[in-house]
């Protein structure tokens, strides 16, 4: 028999599209603005096309937001990485991968760390035999201000009491009293909404979520500043769903809300996002628009992508330089959003050697920890992407840019050819004249190896022609042969004065 509708029923129905209709409406104009923002880039475009046929990349001299330096972060292993392999571990991330930030201890297994003992719950899926880093060796190889940690949340969220809720508050209270003058960022759980049961009763898991909020806030924030610490305090978001928020700040008091810092989230995107319930991913080029909408409704701007790359099985299950060309464009939109904060996942597997099929990371698990694509990409952003972002546009092309101006006025460029063969692709930069070349290089792979293990290295020669309206490189991507790759290759162009 079906219910019937009462003043009250209806009065909940309506709220609950209002706020859909009205997170809706902000997200179109996220949409609209950055569609806007692309159209103003076509205008100025035109006007540097100079006998130009063919396509082409323009990269517009107004400058963006600042790009963070943590925004190269990486996730800790600690199941898969022992308290003696540590150190090599995390000099390859540094060295090899370029990570300047270290999450602790990592994703799931976060909510089964003993703090005080450094062990995990022996019924934990990926309990190792041997355990992993302590918090003290992470800061130690990372250095302080260089590590975020994860706040065990899941035993207060399954008790569902206001005592739970304060003891486990308390416990975390503790940990940033000891560690809060060398570790700045603190996450209050890890994906409350990946725990069992939480697809039949979504709805319910997000309130408790959100009353265990409202009472880790409070109790964290007077530890952190009866201790004269200054901490950055994160409550986790479900990007997929961007009007949980309107739930959220109708529980949470208003005096706790304007005490949360920032809001993460698990940007796992690709070019074809996998429909799933709760849990639909936007696309790569909606990335900046939907943090721009969870922006706005949260009325908070600081956001850490604490758990990112460009998921398998949203890109039709491209690893190798494949997955490291979208992997640069999401680290683009991110840029593009103001992120402050972004750890990759996974940084390593067990038993993924190089090469390794269906599954992406930094870094392979063998001695030494040598770099994956994904991991060689890494290290040219934290190189090479610095300063502020700069607006690119491509036309007549599959070809992707990000763009950069660093902070001593150079212009650093990466390019990702995509699948077209011998492309010949200039570059303009407009308002810029007189550049020379800093550097230009290319990653590239065998046709066997598009999809898998790690790319190669080699120059790249690039022709620069100067015009009254800016500087236009000429090069050639995807050329093939014995010392480049004939598609998917990956440029980065740095040019100064």
């Amino acid at each position: 028999m079906a219910q019937k509708s009462t003043p009250l029923n209806r009065r909940v129905l309506n709220s609950k599209i209002a706020a859909l209709a009205g997170s809706m409406m902000v997200y179109r104009r996220a949409t609209r603005a950055m569609a806007n923002q692309q159209r103003n880039v076509a205008v100025t475009n035109r006007k540097v096309e100079i006998d130009q046929r063919g396509g082409h990349i323009a990269v517009l001299n107004e400058l963006g937001m600042a790009i963070h330096p943590h925004l190269f972060g990486a996730n800790n292993a600690w199941c898969f990485v022992t308290s003696e392999q540590f150190g090599a571990f995390c000099r390859s991330l540094r060295r090899h991968a370029g990570v300047t930030l270290l999450r602790y201890p990592g994703g799931f297994e976060s909510e089964s760390y003993n703090w005080g003992s450094n062990t995990l719950n022996p019924r934990y899926r990926h309990f190792p035999k041997h355990p992993g880093a302590t918090p003290q060796q992470a800061i130690a190889a990372m250095g302080a201000g260089n590590v975020s940690f994860v706040l065990r949340t899941v035993d207060a969220f399954r008790a569902n009491t206001p005592a739970a809720f304060n003891h486990w508050a308390n416990i975390a209270a503790d940990l940033v009293t000891q560690y809060g003058a060398e570790v700045h960022d603190w996450e209050i759980g890890n994906e409350w909404y990946h725990l069992g049961g939480v697809v039949k009763h979504y709805d319910a898991f997000l309130r408790r979520y959100a009353r265990l909020v409202a009472h880790f806030v409070p109790i964290v924030r007077r530890a952190a500043t009866l201790a004269g610490h200054r901490i950055h305090l994160y409550i986790s978001l479900n990007w997929a769903q961007p009007h949980d928020v309107t739930v959220m700040r109708k529980v949470i008091p208003p005096g706790v809300w304007s005490q949360i810092d920032g809001f993460n989230i698990h940007a796992y995107s690709g070019f074809a996002p996998k429909k799933r319930k709760y849990y639909t991913a936007p696309s790569i080029d909606e990335i900046a628009p939907r943090i721009a909408l969870l922006q706005h409704l949260t009325g908070i701007s600081r956001v850490y992508a604490s758990e990112w790359m460009a998921a398998l099985n949203n890109n039709d299950h491209y690893g190798g330089i494949k997955n490291a060309a979208y992997m640069m464009q999401i680290m683009g939109q991110f840029a593009q959003a103001g992120v402050a904060s972004a750890a990759y996942w996974p940084s390593v597997m067990p038993g993924r050697h190089i090469p390794q099929p269906n599954r992406v990371t930094l870094l392979a698990d063998e001695p030494g920890y040598i770099p994956d694509a994904d991991g060689q990409m890494m290290r040219w952003l934290s190189d090479g992407f610095h300063g502020r972002v700069l607006q690119t546009v491509t036309h007549g092309s599959e070809a992707r840019a990000i763009a950069a101006r660093g902070r001593g006025g150079q212009t650093s460029i990466f390019i990702a050819a995509g699948p077209e063969h011998h492309l010949k692709l200039p570059v303009w930069i407009v308002g810029r004249n007189n550049v020379k070349i800093i550097k230009a290089r290319v990653l590239w792979a065998d046709d066997a190896h598009l999809d898998i293990g790690p790319a190669r290295v080699a120059a790249l020669p690039v022709e620069i022609s100067n015009h009254p309206s800016g500087s236009r490189c000429t090069m050639e991507l995807n050329i093939g042969g014995r010392q480049r790759g004939s598609a998917w290759e990956i440029a980065h162009i740095e040019l100064g004065k």
